[in-house]
């Protein structure tokens, strides 16, 4: 029986997202990595088994670009145990293709996702939103008061630094329910060539950090940060972008069931182009086991 992995991270490991990717490769399509989890109450699983998963999936499908993926947790990781994700074949067209990967700790399935890639040319071209750079300049000009908010976000979700926006709104459907924008930025730069960059954006937005900072402040029976996503799909509107730079993320609590959150977010670059949207249903989870 293989025994398991586990090491205490000091701070300079948390400085790097290549910490998560990429992985060992163990075959043709088989990789591992160690479940990285500092913290337990830090619900940052889905978004690393997303970034994961999809940069797996991205070594059999050089050239293409990543089009959208369908994510299913079976289960929370543990942070003591290997990770190991097998990719297979799920179909080919002239245009697109797709792969199913599969996240494994010893002998049970933790996780299921479909990426389907596409050709570069086939993609079409981003929407763009003025109202974005708006944003960001109002978001410089509080940037410290948005720091002071986020202090305690921050430390929830390793790589990325965290600023809200004090901006909230109706949301357009008029339901009642608040809108919240996050900006988010790598703590240090990953390559642009590749799928870092779609892999590292999948990873921030699986992480809930968005949905969590809203889900706490529009619910009065919701504390912290401990959510376990249960379904997570995201569908990537531009192929080429810069993970880099302050990025805009836009959500919106779609419908609440008890302690199960459905919400969607709009992922826009700096300048108002919308890279990505994502879909996400997440369950409260009680205490940090």
């Amino acid at each position: 029986m293989r025994e398991p992995f586990y090491r205490p991270y000091a701070s300079s490991d948390y400085d790097d997202l290549t910490v998560l990717l990429p992985l060992s490769s163990l075959g043709e399509r088989s990789f591992r990595n160690c479940f990285f989890q500092p913290d337990p109450s830090a619900r940052c699983g889905a978004g690393q088994v997303a970034g994961q998963a999809l940069w797996a999936a991205a070594q059999s499908a050089q050239g293409w670009r990543v089009s959208a993926l369908q994510l299913s947790m079976l289960r929370a990781p543990r942070f003591d145990e290997w990770l190991e994700y097998a990719v297979e074949s799920s179909g080919e067209t002239p245009h697109t293709l797709t792969r199913h990967v599969y996240g494994v700790e010893g002998l049970e399935t933790v996780s299921s996702m479909h990426v389907r890639f596409a050709e570069p040319a086939s993609l079409l071209r981003p929407t763009r939103s003025s109202d974005v750079a708006v944003a960001f300049n109002e978001f410089l000009a509080a940037e410290s008061v948005a720091r002071d908010e986020a202090q305690d976000g921050t430390s929830s979700i390793p790589f990325v630094e965290i600023h809200q926006s004090a901006q909230t709104a109706p949301s357009a459907n008029e339901t009642g329910q608040l809108r919240r924008l996050v900006w988010c930025r790598l703590r240090h730069a990953l390559p642009l060539e590749g799928v870092w960059c779609s892999a590292a954006l999948a990873y921030m937005a699986a992480s809930s950090v968005p949905a969590a900072i809203g889900v706490s402040e529009t619910a009065d029976d919701v504390h912290g940060w401990n959510f376990d996503t249960r379904e997570f799909s995201m569908l990537f509107h531009s192929g080429s972008f810069d993970v880099n730079d302050w990025l805009l993320f836009d959500s919106e609590f779609l419908q609440r069931n008890g302690k199960q959150f459905s919400f969607e977010t709009k992922v826009y670059a700096r300048s108002g182009v919308h890279l990505a949207t994502s879909m996400q249903t997440c369950i409260e989870r009680i205490g940090f086991e």
